[in-house]
């Protein structure tokens, strides 16, 4: 966070777009990050899907932690028995890789919303 603290000390703007860090008073666009990430669940919930692979950006950015906390409430209290495995993949080939391996695994086995914490994190 230094070298944005000095950007910021030259009196030039420091504008976050999706990777926003959740430390610090700087500018940050972020777009309906709760409601987008509560419509998303809703919709999945209305199509009575059981398994959810959920992809977020890093998990110390504020804009991933907004939409974790409000996709995971969603079904924490509407779909509590709906199998969901979060995955934090920096890129696109990482998405991949991870979509792979969740392709081979019995979902019946792996954690789902109703066990875990009150937060998530």
């Amino acid at each position: 966070m230094e070298a944005f603290d000095k950007l910021e000390n030259l009196n030039t703007p420091i504008v976050f777009v999706d990777r926003v860090p959740q430390t610090g008073e700087y500018y940050r666009v972020c777009m309906a990050d709760e409601f987008s990430a509560k419509l998303i669940a809703e919709t999945i919930i209305e199509k009575k899907k059981k398994n959810v692979l959920a992809l977020f950006g890093h998990p110390h950015l504020s804009l991933s932690h907004i939409r974790l906390e409000a996709f995971t409430e969603v079904f924490r209290r509407q779909s509590p028995e709906t199998n969901i495995m979060i995955e934090h993949p920096e890129v696109i080939e990482e998405s991949e890789k991870v979509t792979l391996r969740y392709l081979n695994i019995d979902w019946s086995n792996e954690c789902n919303t109703s066990s875990w914490p009150e937060s998530a994190e």
